[in-house]
């Protein structure tokens, strides 16, 4: 990972990876209906980058393809809160819930029942009419 990145247009580079991505995998005949794209929160981001990509996650939506994050644990978390790993459950719901907001298909976690309670829970809000 850099240890300074810098991104001349976060997104763009970020959409210009995948579609590079989804162009080699054609190429070995891989659907495209089995790729997940993951914006690698933490990977080579700063946590200004990172932020911006949660608050706008729905911007991977033009791929085509579900969107994967994983939020948790996330030392982006430390970095606001200045809590240790094994306390950061409540940022790593924060996150969660704005990328499931903004589009997130799938969450990776290490707390799986607390988040499949939290995720029932935000899809029952998001998607329940009247």
């Amino acid at each position: 990972m850099p240890a300074d990145p810098e991104y001349t247009d976060l997104f763009s580079e970020i959409l210009d990876f995948f579609q590079e991505t989804f162009r080699i995998a054609g190429q070995q005949n891989m659907k495209r209906e089995q790729i997940v794209v993951d914006p690698g929160i933490g990977f080579g981001k700063k946590l200004d980058h990172n932020l911006k990509i949660i608050r706008n996650l729905s911007f991977l939506n033009e791929l085509g393809a579900p969107i994967l994050v994983g939020p948790s644990r996330k030392s982006f978390i430390e970095k606001i809160t200045g809590l240790p790993a094994s306390e950061r459950l409540e940022g790593t719901a924060a996150a969660a819930g704005v990328c499931i907001q903004q589009g997130a298909h799938i969450l990776r976690v290490h707390d799986v029942q607390f988040f499949r309670r939290y995720c029932d829970v935000m899809d029952a809000i998001l998607s329940h009419e009247p």
